[in-house]
């Protein structure tokens, strides 16, 4: 395979790469979380409205929070998995360029280096546990919405409504903890060690006399230390605030990465002997995507 190939290669991997890359606004997320919560006041609302001082149930009560924090389970979920792919395409994008730098005779031990670390920052060992977690949620939401009918179960052990909400509540806060953890992270690891790559990349290209451009970090270091103590001291509400800057962070680097491509792939075009491309975004253009990541 020649260096063409892998340089089309390259190209096709960018241009694939909303299948695997995707920006969540924060205001559609918010959104998500608050529906649920609006849809179940409504309905509260309404039958206390037909039933004058009627007190709610506390079988609907235990079902419908078992449901929102469902929801939330599978939002956490889904936002652990927009890592997950980002990372996936990324191997393969860092796979591409470490064989384009082979075919054009480059050394690339220090690369591949490069790659094994880029790996290890991006590596989550939480897929499984997270889907344990969602399994076990679903039993047990299984067993609030069958209350009426199970009482006890079949080893004689006493299962209450408040014992099901509070297992419940339980697993969502574990999943929080883990997801979150990593969401908070990756953004600063994922990136930095990719610039890492990209610059013994420059280093190694320059050999071959192809000048491609720096890479510049967008996302700024945070202490976890810091966002735990907020978390505490605010009674878990410092979560809204997290999850904002969570995906905000992320997508300031989807941003980042996607201009950055564009500048890369016109340089690999034009030495590989084409005529480059006009989509390489001037200043005021990332400016402009940099905003728009922000109000994300």
């Amino acid at each position: 395979m020649s260096s063409l190939d892998e340089a089309n290669h390259f190209v096709n991997c960018v241009m694939n790469r909303y299948r695997n890359d995707t920006i969540m606004r924060v205001n559609v997320t918010l959104l998500l979380i608050a529906v649920p919560f609006m849809a179940v006041g409504l309905g509260f609302a309404i039958l206390n409205y037909k039933q004058g001082d009627l007190k709610i149930n506390d079988y609907l009560a235990s079902v419908a929070m078992m449901l929102i924090w469902f929801l939330l389970l599978i939002l956490m979920f889904l936002t652990y998995r927009r890592l997950e792919d980002h990372s996936n395409r990324d191997r393969v994008w860092r796979d591409i360029l470490i064989h384009y730098a082979k075919e054009r005779g480059c050394n690339t031990v220090e690369l591949e280096r490069c790659d094994r670390f880029c790996h290890s920052r991006e590596s989550s060992s939480i897929i499984y546990p997270a889907m344990i977690i969602m399994a076990i949620y679903f039993l047990l939401f299984v067993l609030t919405v069958c209350y009426p009918k199970v009482v006890y179960y079949e080893w004689g052990i006493h299962l209450s409504l408040e014992l099901l909400v509070m297992l419940g509540a339980a697993f969502n806060f574990i999943m929080f903890l883990m997801v979150f953890r990593y969401a908070m992270k990756y953004p600063y690891l994922h990136e930095s060690a990719q610039i890492q790559f990209v610059d013994e990349l420059r280093r190694v290209l320059s050999w071959d006399k192809l000048i491609i451009p720096e890479m510049l970090p967008a996302v700024k270091h945070t202490w976890l230390i810091i966002h735990i103590f907020l978390f505490m001291i605010t009674g878990g509400l410092y979560a809204i605030l997290l999850i904002i800057s969570t995906y905000r962070s992320t997508n300031d680097h989807l941003f980042n990465q996607w201009s950055y491509e564009i500048k890369l792939m016109d340089a690999i075009i034009k030495h590989e002997g084409g005529k480059g491309i006009v989509l390489a975004p001037d200043k005021k253009t990332r400016k402009k995507m940099m905003k728009e990541a922000r109000k994300a």
